[in-house]
């Protein structure tokens, strides 16, 4: 028995989980500073006593500044929208499944199964053809396409010309 998914169903999928994860991330950017710096819920010395060789798990670990827990934030919703919009699929969504986990393993006591289900819902769309319908990169590939369809069209019809017109004999 045969099972396959249907591409518009791949693509409503996608928009759905970027502009969740979106969201998720624009609210954790409105107060970022009791969950993910050093004066918060769980510090980064704690953190690292807690969970032994937690360094290179988390990119968010590097700093417990404000600022720059902000700025990871931000890029993280700009990724997940370009991601929800199907631009640069692949790769924005590499960079929020990266920034999510990254996120969630800084502070995993602040996370829930809903977090989870969404990085692994991520992590399993990456290796789809999630990109195929609704999204800027089928449009860019189709007009790619349509370009190069149009450019074979117009050499066969030349190539037949050509093939026509070579059986002539002259007399």
């Amino acid at each position: 028995m045969n099972y396959y998914l249907d591409q518009r169903s791949l693509g409503l999928f996608r928009i759905c989980l970027g502009f969740s994860i979106s969201i998720d991330s624009l609210l954790l950017l409105i107060q970022p500073s009791p969950f993910f710096n050093d004066e918060g819920v769980v510090p980064r010395h704690i953190l690292f006593h807690l969970i032994p060789n937690h360094w290179g798990t988390s990119i968010f670990n590097c700093t417990g500044s404000d600022l720059i827990v902000s700025i990871l934030i931000f890029i993280q919703a700009i990724s997940s929208f370009l991601y929800s919009i199907g631009w640069f699929t692949k790769f924005s969504g590499t960079i929020t499944w990266f920034l999510i986990s990254s996120l969630q393993a800084r502070s995993p006591y602040v996370f829930h199964g809903g977090d989870a289900l969404a990085r692994v819902l991520l992590t399993f769309s990456l290796f789809t053809s999630i990109n195929s319908r609704f999204s800027v990169d089928a449009i860019l590939k189709h007009k790619k396409i349509k370009e190069i369809i149009y450019f074979d069209q117009a050499n066969k019809k030349y190539l037949m010309e050509i093939k026509n017109h070579s059986n002539f004999e002259y007399t």
